[in-house]
This record gives structure tokens, sequence and C-alpha cells, in this order.
């Protein structure tokens, strides 16, 4: 599952997707800011949740793209090698290099990477708060803010007011993913202590539930244990 997509899996994922014809559906580079944002973010986001910006909806939806289970397999696999491919690029001690398309002109604008990451951010606004309000670290968001809304339909959101030069372009790009890799690295403790908390508390969980085997059994049947749900099962 660590295997970076090839050329041709990137093709097949970006197909899948544009077959659904839906103009909220996430292409492969929003898909990568989304999956940045939620990657740096304190809190882990589970599957089901990322899915619903990915597709704009309740997850998965029916369609001739993904006509059985093992293609909706198929395809998830591939989410999650992309996935598992984005935190390798942030644990790694190179540079951060995003995945951008081209438009037709052939040039790299990274306003659809810059928006995935927004809305990942937005996710988990609430954990973010921290990053926002701190004026020196959140200058890292600046070029992902710029992309995000250089064509936003309200002027105030655009951080410039003239359209944006190559040069500038070339630059945000550059800042963008310093910044994605600078955010990470900011966000490392709190996703520490949050792995942490959440270890304690399965633990936890696991402690509470364990029973002996010739203890009455929790289900209520009276029975102890080992004769009832414990079955089977050793301590």
């Amino acid at each position: 599952m660590d295997t970076p997509l090839s050329a041709k899996e990137y093709d097949e994922l970006e197909n899948i997707l544009n077959q659904f014809q839906k103009e909220n559906v996430m292409n492969v580079e929003g898909i990568e800011g989304l999956f940045t944002a939620l990657i740096s973010s304190p809190e882990m986001t589970q599957p089901n949740i990322y899915l619903r910006e990915i597709w704009g909806d309740k997850g998965i939806p029916a369609n001739d793209a993904l006509q059985n289970d093992q293609e909706t397999q198929d395809f998830m696999n591939l989410l999650m090698r992309h996935w598992n491919t984005v935190v390798n690029k942030l644990n790694g001690g190179g540079v951060f290099i995003p995945v951008f398309l081209k438009d037709p002109t052939g040039i790299t604008n990274g306003n659809d990477w810059a928006q995935g990451y927004v809305r990942g951010v937005q996710l988990h606004q609430e954990d973010w708060s921290g990053l926002l309000q701190d004026k020196e670290n959140a200058n890292a968001l600046i070029p992902i803010v710029a992309l995000a809304h250089e064509h936003d339909p309200d002027p105030k959101k655009r951080t410039y007011d003239e359209p944006i030069s190559q040069e500038l372009r070339k630059q945000l790009i550059a800042g963008l993913s310093t910044g994605a890799k600078d955010i990470y690295k900011y966000f490392e403790p709190h996703r520490h202590q949050s792995a942490l908390a959440a270890k304690a508390k399965q633990t936890f969980k696991r402690e509470t539930v364990k029973v002996g085997r010739n203890e009455p059994c929790p289900c209520g049947s009276g029975r102890k244990s080992k004769r009832c749900c414990g079955e089977g099962t050793k301590t």
C-alpha cells in the first residue's frame, strides 16, 4: 500500500472521477491537496469523512464507472495508496512536491490543489485555530489561500486585485510546497498528543470490557462467560 501510483494509475483514478460528470467531484490534484491538509491536521480523519468531500455527497455514488464491488475496492486502494504517498512525502527529508494537473494550455495553476487543502482545513477548523491565530506560522498558509481564492466570485476573498502573473504563480507554488511541509511540522506535537490520547482510550476500553471466564457474562444471560460470549476465548 506504500507504492506510489504510476502515471497510468493516476490516469485511471482521474478517468474514474471524470466519469461522474458532477462539478463538485474533486480531481486528483484537489484530492492531494485535501489529503495533505487532513494528514497534517492534529486530529485523524476517517475515510468516510474525506470520501464525502471527494464526491460532494454521502460517499461513493452508484455509477457505471464502478460496476461492481471489486472495481470499488480497486478505486479505494488507489486512494489509500496515494494517501500513504502523501504521508511519505511529508515525512521525507526532501522537498515536498505536490501533484498538479496542467490546464488545456499546458500551464500549472495549482488552484485545485489549494482549494482541496482549504476544504481539508475547514473540516477541522477548530483544530487549526491555533495556527490561524499564530501570526508567524500562519504565513505558511498565504500562498495556499491566494491560489485557492484566485478566481473566487467574492473579490474580498482574493489575495490580489490584479490577475496573478506567471512569475508570481511560480513563487506561490513554491511557497505552497514549502508551506505545506512547514504546517505538517507545526502540528507534529499535536498529532503525537492526539495519538497518545486515542491509544489510552482504546486501552481503557479493552480493560473495562475484560471479563474472567468464570464470571457472569456481561450480556446478561446469567451464564458464565466461558459458557456464553467468552466461549472459545482465553484470558
